[in-house]
């Protein structure tokens, strides 16, 4: 279809084709669509690959016999134009992998000169076993010893943290700048004392690989490995002991289809039992993405022909106009940028207390993405008591000086698809991962502000 209706400068064809053409690739006979698919090869002036780097192989091995040679053919070919252009090239077909089809595993490779692109093996985020806080059916108490450990670990280190955030030593600093810089400070002390102390007690968890998949259990690798081996054992044996080995990687090919099915149904009903039990906005929802996830392209990142790094320039230059403030109303929304200095702080007492902080740390939602400071509120909350008068302590300074460290300042824009085109940057929305010490400190400021502000129109 593509050959005859569309013009390509260069094309590569691969697939079953389900023509025998005897012969011509080496196979031991032809059938009636020989000369049609040889018409449509010369008249594409297209090249197969098959004829010179893997003549008389078969790619489509039936029977269960010990010697099922009388039922291969080669159907499965690779076709391209311009072959000077792929000089380099090579293909092998691989029988020794079970595919569970009569099919081979056809390997191809072409010289190219486009650039792929760049292989990053650091995570974007540091990540913890905080599994090891949640209570587990197996041992009910053994997360109590992970929390007790922690708390114990980072305790003293806050206490030390709490004595740097005197008002008086802000207030011996006479440059707004150097000010500023100590706030700074102080926020990146008390991030480092959270790492240090999860790596002392839950120590650091490594990230999946990127082909990792939920339901590949160790025990269905296993069962995979012990069926590859067999099948190799089985493809190169001799007389009798092929029959043998035959049977036996039977039965652990139908192990691990019954591992597969097993899986299966046990997935399901956690999934089941798990609706069954969460709240019904819950359920709803997850249901709503199901539904929603099925009807969408199979990936929804914006993407760039040029590479990643264009993927980002591209959808930066649209989001600009949307950061950068140029549709605010300056009449409508007056934003004062400078505030009238003050070497001592403001005298205006800060109107929330250390339950107010404790509270807003209990409302912070689980499970979510964090911003550069790699804090979650798993982090925070086993610790509420401990970190809550420091946070406030140190929201107290920020408040009387009016001060807030530069992190806060800074999100992570994340695109999230909507609909339409995927690579349009237009149909993806921007969200952004901020802090989490910034978001107790917006919570903290939203009671504060709320009974004091006008009331707001339900669209707002």
């Amino acid at each position: 279809h593509y050959a005859n209706n569309y013009e390509f400068d260069h094309l590569l064809l691969c697939g079953d084709f389900n023509t025998r053409l005897g012969d011509y690739v080496g196979d031991k006979r032809q059938n009636g669509r020989y000369q049609f698919f040889l018409d449509f090869l010369h008249a594409h002036h297209l090249t197969l690959h098959n004829v010179d780097h893997a003549f008389g192989i078969p790619t489509y091995i039936r029977g269960t016999e010990a010697n099922p040679t009388d039922k291969t053919s080669i159907i499965d070919y690779f076709l391209s134009t311009h072959p000077f252009d792929l000089e380099g090239m090579s293909m092998t077909i691989n029988h020794d992998v079970y595919l569970g089809s009569d099919h081979k595993m056809v390997h191809f490779s072409l010289p190219h000169n486009f650039r792929p692109p760049p292989i990053t093996n650091i995570h974007p985020r540091l990540l913890w076993n905080l599994n090891k806080f949640k209570q587990s059916k197996i041992h009910p108490t053994r997360h109590l010893d992970y929390i007790r450990q922690y708390r114990n670990q980072i305790s003293p280190h806050l206490t030390a943290l709490s004595q740097r955030m005197e008002p008086t030593i802000l207030s011996s600093i006479s440059e707004h700048d150097y000010k500023q810089e100590y706030i700074d400070n102080l926020n990146t002390t008390l991030i480092e004392i959270v790492h240090s102390s999860l790596d002392s007690t839950i120590h650091r968890h490594k990230p999946r690989q990127k082909d990792w998949k939920w339901f590949y259990s160790q025990q269905l690798a296993d069962a995979c490995h012990h069926r590859e081996r067999l099948y190799k054992k089985w493809k190169h044996a001799n007389q009798f002991n092929k029959i043998l080995f035959f049977e036996q990687f039977q039965e652990a090919a139908e192990k691990v289809k019954s591992l597969i099915n097993k899986n299966k149904r046990l997935y399901f009903r956690q999934f089941c039992d798990k609706l069954c039990t969460s709240e019904f906005s819950k359920a709803a929802s997850k249901i709503k993405n199901i539904k929603r996830n099925k009807s969408r392209l199979a990936s929804n990142v914006f993407q760039h022909i040029d590479g990643p790094q264009a993927a980002v320039d591209a959808i930066t230059t649209s989001w600009q106009d949307t950061y950068d403030g140029k549709y605010i109303n300056p009449t409508i929304e007056p934003v004062p940028t400078e505030f009238p200095p003050s070497a001592n702080g403001y005298d205006t007492p800060i109107l929330f207390d250390v339950d107010d902080v404790a509270h807003a740390i209990k409302c912070l939602p689980t499970n979510k993405a964090p911003g550069f400071d790699h804090i979650k509120s798993e982090m925070l909350k086993p610790i509420t008591d401990l970190i809550s008068p420091v946070l406030h302590q140190f929201f107290s300074l920020c408040w009387k000086f009016a001060l807030v460290p530069t992190a806060y300042n800074h999100a992570q824009v994340i695109p999230i698809y909507k609909k339409g085109p995927v690579n349009d940057p237009k149909n993806h929305r921007p969200i952004s991962l901020i802090c989490t010490f910034r978001k107790i400190y917006e919570i903290c400021l939203y009671n504060v502000l709320l009974p004091r502000s006008v009331p707001l129109d339900p669209v707002q």
